[in-house]
């Protein structure tokens, strides 16, 4: 492991920061053309090296050094609150050691840290989105899509978190399914910030791998939850398979389903943001991607989150 850093004067920091992250882009663009993506293995030192590339500066939401995180706006009345598991996100996953084979249910992410151990800023957009679109005045153009209020709500890789479920619940989903690897929907410390915040008879946890057949239970889904799930270029479709599953399951039922999938671009995986487009644009009829106005917020930065609303399936041979 190593570290490094780079200074330059104040004056020059915009322009800095500018050549970094260019150089960043055509990295990513030189190593993951439409072929390559298809191929994960095949990235050569130079990709490694600027992948994760970001400047420091970009201000966050989420304080990954205390342990609890309170959300910088209330639901209704109501403060949610969450605790994370800092030890655990600095620790492999399931004793994954360094040159380990992964283990199964481990994703290459959890060489390095456990996933799903704290919150991340994709997250709290999502349950921003909610909470706003959930406002009776709100003139918010995704409106109808986003309000969760007498919806029947899942959430993807919940996570320990699963703030935007534990949104949902407050402000009045008919239902609302936390899912997840079966090694986190059975935490403690899931159950515990479930229990912080008062939800235990408004949610139901439920295990589910992403691209496995998905639980019967969410064959009714109206609105999908998917925040901070993209980061492993290994995962991404099959995350997306599991939304087109439940989508087709709620068309076959007579309910249209949408999507939002939100997450944090500072950590720089490039390559499974860039799958993520070319897949959703292959699968779903409509792929919007808000903008700034859509998700920015009093006291919230938000300039290093992406947020999509999938809605629709297409025909694919």
């Amino acid at each position: 492991y190593h570290h490094d850093h780079l200074f330059v004067p104040a004056n020059d920091a915009e322009r800095a920061v500018e050549l970094l992250t260019q150089l960043a882009e055509e990295s990513r663009v030189a190593t993951c053309s439409s072929e390559e993506i298809d191929c994960p293995g095949e990235s050569n030192e130079d990709a490694q090296i600027w992948e994760g590339l970001m400047p420091l500066h970009i201000e966050k939401i989420v304080d990954h050094t205390n342990s609890i995180f309170n959300l910088p706006f209330k639901v209704g009345s109501k403060q949610i609150s969450i605790e994370q598991d800092i030890e655990a996100r600095r620790r492999p996953a399931f004793g994954v050691a360094a040159g380990d084979d992964l283990k199964e249910g481990c994703d290459l992410t959890e060489h390095d840290s456990i996933t799903g151990a704290v919150l991340w800023d994709g997250a709290v957009v999502a349950s921003s989105l909610l909470e706003r679109c959930s406002n009776v005045d709100s003139t918010h153009r995704f409106q109808d899509q986003l309000d969760p209020r007498g919806k029947v709500v899942v959430e993807l890789g919940c996570g320990c978190s699963s703030v935007p479920s534990q949104v949902a619940a407050t402000l009045g989903a008919k239902r609302v399914l936390l899912t997840d690897l079966w090694c986190i929907v059975d935490t403690d410390i899931l159950r515990r910030n479930i229990e912080r915040n008062g939800l235990s008879d408004n949610v139901d946890l439920l295990p589910h791998k992403w691209g496995d057949t998905i639980p019967a239970e969410l064959s009714d889904a109206q609105l999908i939850l998917a925040a901070d799930c993209i980061y492993d270029l290994s995962l991404v479709k099959p995350l997306l398979s599991s939304i087109s599953n439940i989508m087709a399951a709620a068309k076959e039922n007579g309910i249209v389903c949408v999507a939002l999938v939100t997450f944090d671009v500072s950590i720089g995986r490039h390559k499974a943001y860039a799958l993520f487009e070319q897949e959703a644009h292959a699968r779903f009829e409509s792929v919007e991607i808000l903008d700034e106005d859509d998700i920015s917020r009093d006291d919230l930065a938000t300039e290093s989150v992406k947020a999509y609303i999938l809605v629709g399936l297409k025909v694919r041979d």
